[in-house]
C-alpha cells in the first residue's frame, strides 16, 4: 500500500467541476507517443435525439486528480450552425468514460 506526503496531496487535490455533467460517447485518437486526441462526440438530448459533433479540434487538455482518480480535462471547439462553440470534455480512463462539461 502506497502512502502520500502533504506536498503530494496538495498537488493532487483539485476543486470539483463546475457545472453540470452530462454522459457522452466519444472517438479518440492515440498518436504513437501516447498522446490522446478525441475527434467525434455523440450525445442524446432530453428528446432522445441522438447529435453528432464532429470534428472536435483540442483546444488544450490537462492532467487532474478529482478525489485521488486520475482524469484528463479537454477544451475544445467545433464549428456547428453557423458559429463556433467551446466546452470541456472529462475523461476518466479508470471508469473508460467521457462527460461533457455543461456550465451554468
Amino acid at each position: 500500500m502506497a502512502f502520500l506526503t502533504g506536498t503530494e496531496l496538495r498537488h493532487r487535490e483539485e476543486r470539483a467541476v463546475s457545472g453540470s455533467r452530462r454522459r457522452v460517447a466519444v472517438g479518440c485518437w492515440y498518436t504513437a507517443a501516447g498522446r490522446s486526441l478525441p475527434y467525434i462526440m455523440k450525445y442524446q438530448d432530453d428528446n432522445g435525439m441522438i447529435h453528432t459533433l464532429k470534428p472536435l479540434h483540442v483546444l488544450s487538455s490537462e492532467q487532474k486528480y478529482y478525489g485521488g482518480v486520475l482524469s484528463r480535462k479537454y477544451r475544445c471547439s467545433v464549428a456547428g450552425e453557423g458559429r463556433l462553440r467551446e466546452f470541456e470534455l472529462l475523461h476518466c480512463p479508470e471508469e473508460g468514460t467521457w462527460d461533457l462539461i455543461l456550465n451554468p
